[in-house]
Parts: C-alpha cells; sequence; structure tokens
C-alpha cells in the first residue's frame, strides 16, 4: 500500500476502535507518516534479531534533489578546489550488515550511471588512484546532521556542466523528513510505503491501538459518588 493508503487505513482504523466517541476530530497525516516510519524502524530492528529480512522493500527513491553550491575552502574535511556542490539527503537508517545507500546518480536509478558512494573517510584515496582519480564520487558524512538531513559532498563532477538534479536510492530514517521542512523533492504520497505487507499490518495495527488506548486513559469518565450509590 502506499505512504498515503497506510496513513488513511491507520485514521480509519482509530476511529472505528473510538466507535464515534471523538466526534468532529482529525489526525495530522504528517504525524501518523512520522510515527509509521518510527514504527517500523522499530520493528526492523526487532525482527533483524530474529530472521532474516529482505531489505529491498526498505529502499526508497528520491528524485529531483537539487544540487547546491558553498564556500568550502574552510572545511575540515574537504579541501578546496577539489569538492564545491553537496546534495542535502534524509538521514540514513542503518540494518547490520547492509549498505543503507545503493545509489545516488543522475536520472532513473541504474549501477551504470552511479556515483561511486563512500559512507566513511576513505573516499580520500578515491583521487589518489589513476584508474578513480577523475571518476565522479559522493561522500556522505553520517556525523553532522542539520536538521532532519544529513550532507553528501560531490566530486568531479565539473564535466556535468548541466546537471542540476540528482536521484538516490538509499533505506531513510524517514523519507519525507526534508520534504517536512522544504519543499525539494518528487511527491512520495503514492509511492508504496517502504516495508513488506505484513509489517504495514503490524504498523497500522499497533498504531492504532496506541491512540485507540491513550485516548481511553486520558478519557476516563468521572462518575461520581452518591449517596443514593452508598446506600445500595
Amino acid at each position: 500500500m502506499t505512504n498515503k493508503e497506510l496513513v488513511s487505513s491507520i485514521r480509519n482504523h482509530i476511529n472505528d476502535g473510538l466507535k464515534g466517541a471523538i466526534p468532529d476530530v482529525s489526525y495530522s497525516a504528517r504525524q501518523l507518516r512520522d510515527e509509521a516510519f518510527l514504527m517500523r524502524n522499530r520493528l526492523i530492528f526487532e525482527t533483524n534479531a530474529k530472521i532474516k529480512l529482505d531489505i529491498n522493500f526498505f529502499f526508497n527513491t528520491i528524485d529531483s534533489i537539487p544540487i547546491e553550491e558553498m564556500d568550502m575552502s574552510t572545511s575540515p574535511i574537504i579541501k578546496s578546489g577539489i569538492c564545491r556542490s553537496y546534495i542535502k539527503i534524509p538521514k540514513l537508517f542503518f540494518i547490520s550488515r547492509v549498505n543503507p545507500v545503493e545509489y545516488i546518480g543522475i536520472g532513473p536509478v541504474s549501477k551504470n550511471k552511479s556515483f561511486t558512494i563512500y559512507l566513511d573517510y576513505s573516499y580520500k584515496t578515491h583521487g589518489s588512484r589513476f584508474l578513480t582519480s577523475r571518476k565522479p564520487y559522493v561522500f556522505i558524512d553520517t556525523s553532522i546532521t542539520t536538521k532532519n538531513y544529513i550532507i553528501a559532498y560531490l566530486f568531479n563532477i565539473d564535466r556535468f556542466k548541466d546537471l542540476r538534479y540528482l536521484s538516490v536510492r538509499a533505506i531513510f530514517e524517514n523519507p519525507f523528513s526534508i520534504s517536512n521542512d522544504e519543499d525539494c523533492c518528487t511527491d512520495m504520497e503514492d509511492v508504496e510505503f517502504p516495508a513488506p505487507g505484513w509489517m504495514q499490518d503490524m504498523i497500522i495495527e499497533k498504531l492504532s491501538w496506541q491512540y485507540v488506548n491513550q485516548y481511553r486513559k486520558l478519557n476516563i469518565p468521572d462518575y461520581t459518588i452518591t449517596n443514593t450509590d452508598l446506600k445500595g
């Protein structure tokens, strides 16, 4: 089911569980969606410790991420003249023994068009090797975060003079986290929620129960004891 359908299903289950106890109530789609991703990430950790998960279900593709430029001459990571461009991507979600980034490149996902991706400081050896020194590559600094995103530094892309946007396919904590703050990416409401069907069902069930249970606890009727009640 799509992201929009999953949120709608959670909302409907909550209304059914409360059986009209809350008239004219509305639930924020953004809040339900964000909580769904938090629940998904928790279930991945819990389930992956017991069985081997098919990680292909958890990848998202984000297209049309704008390439930005800034002065990196004073950066402790990037040397002046080597890298002048970067993109912002949502925070990555790490699963044991799994590379969370499959693709960063031009247009539709294709390994032939993907840049070489580094998640650690081994990127420094890329430029010193004869066969790779001039090829485009990306260093994702996962240790530094700003708001809801991390920075992916782009190297050797000067030959792509008209390049303005990139596509990224990865496992994200929440692929909507950037669009919550900046309208930079394509609309993903109608994209499949990144989890297998059985996990989608668990997310709907668990989140719906949490909302219903919390409301009932916070709205216990106040039964006033009268003299008649005491007399039986």
